[in-house]
């Protein structure tokens, strides 16, 4: 046992000690807490960039279906006026 004065001069050191483990503990809390949310907003961010892809590319196929059935139907109209033209 540390004699009764000693003790007195060391309790305020091992309570500022304490007291900046606690700090430590809460800041590592905190940290931990931001890095959880940082991780959900970039799963968050990836889902809606995947749903925005899938978006894009169903409204390019639709596009490019619309586009095909566009030169079909133009190459059919060029088909018949040559044909009107070389009569």
């Amino acid at each position: 046992m540390l004699p009764l004065m000693t003790r007195a001069l060391v309790r305020p050191f091992r309570l500022a000690h304490r007291a900046r483990l606690m700090l430590r503990r809460e800041a590592l809390a905190l940290r931990l807490v931001s890095v959880g949310q940082l991780i959900e907003r970039t799963t968050e961010e990836r889902e809606s960039d995947r749903l925005v892809a899938a978006y894009r590319d169903r409204w390019h196929a639709d596009e490019l279906a619309d586009l095909h059935h566009l030169r079909d139907e133009l190459t059919t109209e060029l088909r018949q006026v040559r044909q009107e033209l070389s009569q």
